[in-house]
Order: C-alpha cells, then structure tokens, then sequence
C-alpha cells in the first residue's frame, strides 16, 4: 500500500455449482489476523430464479391446481458472476466494513467455512459517504427537476 489507511474490499466471484442450497461464507484474515468480529462470518448469497412456465405467446405464467390456484414456483439457483462488498451480514452497519492496511506490502485471505466459490477482481478502495437527502434535493431544486405527476400501475401477481 502507498499510503496507511481504512481501505474497503470488493470482489467478483461465482458459486461453483452443486446440489447444496447454502451461500458461499469466508473468514477474512489480514496479516494472518482476523481484523474484527464480523470478518468471521462474511456471507455471499447465491442468486435465485423463479422457474416459471411459458404460455403458446411466450408470455410466462404460474403453474395451476385443479382447483385453479396458483403454485408457486420452483427457484434455481443462477450460477453468475456476482460483486461482494466486504458489509455486516446482519444489518448492524449500512455502511461497507473497513480494514486497516498498513503501509508497504499486506496479505489478505479468505479461508472457506461454507460452500466452493471461484474468486476474481479484487479490488481495495476508500469508501465515500453518499450526499444526505437535504443535500440531493437542494441539487434536484437547483438544476429545476419537478416531481413527477400522474401514476402507472404494476402487475405483481403475474411473472
């Protein structure tokens, strides 16, 4: 590292696919320590796909019962390339978890607790706060935006 400092870590990774349902987790060591409590348990969720059923026009559709009810459908996991952002899985912190890295050379590791992963792109950067809300509209205010008028209605009930 150029410069001493709290430094955030992103990285790409897959699933390696099977028949196991669980996210992908990892302890995070940073000079061969655990640098604090939530790095013990870092979580990476798997993505999910409904299965649905196609009608003759191509438009998806539910699944029926003889009784003409919707079934839920089957969910698949989709083995994608996803983007983890070093957070508390539980929620305590909306912010991303920072590490300290000490100037010159650093080893970070990931060992598995949970599920195979293929890992790419990682990536260290300084985390910025996003604008408060006063801020964002004081800008949306000055550059003449407008609320939006009149409504538009989303069907939840079909796929």
């Amino acid at each position: 590292m150029d410069k001493a400092g709290l430094y955030c870590l992103r990285l790409d990774y897959v699933p390696v696919e099977s028949t196991s349902t669980v996210n992908v987790e990892r302890v995070l060591y940073v000079n061969g320590k655990v640098p604090f409590k939530e790095a013990r348990n870092l979580v990476m969720t798997k993505k999910w796909a409904n299965e649905y059923t196609e009608n003759k026009d191509g438009k998806l559709r539910f699944e029926v019962d003889q009784n003409g009810n919707e079934i839920r459908p089957d969910n698949n996991v989709v083995y994608d390339w996803q983007t983890f952002v070093l957070r508390d899985y539980n929620g305590f912190y909306n912010e991303p978890l920072a590490i300290y890295l000490e100037e010159g050379e650093n080893t970070i590791s990931l060992e598995g607790s949970r599920h195979s992963a293929v890992f790419a792109d990682v990536e260290l950067f300084s985390y910025e706060a996003p604008k408060s809300y006063d801020d964002v509209m004081a800008e949306y205010e000055k550059k003449g935006y407008k609320n939006a008028e009149g409504s538009f209605t989303i069907d939840g009930e079909t796929p």
